[in-house]
């Protein structure tokens, strides 16, 4: 579904297929600051309903995906810009380190 709702990964030149950025949090169940991260997530996406989209998905459910973007590490964002190549973020950070990096991204 992410090469239909987001992106293409395997097409030459990165394209969004949405009209908004978009935020995807790749995690595990298993993971513990994947958890962490879930309310933050959330609060993120309250803040920048209507101008960013955002997803998750679980690597163990997505191993396909995950081995694509080479995901090493999770709690992993990938932020996507509408034009020009997509951000990533590994680890747990405070909220206002997640809003900082997004705003650059989406060039707010």
């Amino acid at each position: 579904m992410f090469k239909e709702v987001i992106a293409d990964w395997s097409a030459r030149e990165w394209t969004m297929k949405g009209e908004r950025p978009v935020v995807v949090g790749f995690y595990a169940d298993w993971c513990k600051p994947c958890k962490r991260l879930e309310p933050i997530l959330r609060d993120l996406a309250h803040h920048y309903q209507g101008t960013v989209d955002f997803y998750r998905i679980n690597v163990d459910k997505n191993p396909d995906i995950a081995s694509v973007f080479q995901i090493r590490s999770i709690p992993y964002l990938l932020i996507c810009p509408i034009n020009g190549e997509p951000k990533e973020v590994v680890g747990l950070y405070p909220m206002q380190e997640y809003i900082r990096v997004i705003n650059i991204a989406i060039g707010r």
